[in-house]
């Protein structure tokens, strides 16, 4: 049997938690049902492949954004 396609489940929340969805979204490169899918799947204890990918890329890019300050500060103190 293959695999069954995931449900889908509507809520509301606050509009702050929309805006800051929406700036996690943005600011990641993703959209916010991905964002939410994310959130459910750590509060659930699931770590699935796409969600680990994703966020591994995120601190890689956060990582090389401190190396390069770091790196700019050190010239600069020449």
């Amino acid at each position: 049997m293959g695999k069954q396609p995931n449900s889908m489940i509507g809520t509301r929340v606050p509009p702050d938690w929309k805006v800051r969805i929406e700036t996690i979204a943005a600011k990641t490169g993703r959209n916010p049902s991905q964002v939410i899918y994310e959130a459910i799947a750590l509060y659930l204890g699931e770590n699935d492949a796409s969600t680990v990918g994703v966020t591994l890329q995120d601190i890689l890019s956060k990582l090389e954004a401190v190396e390069q300050q770091s790196a700019i500060k050190v010239l600069m103190a020449r």
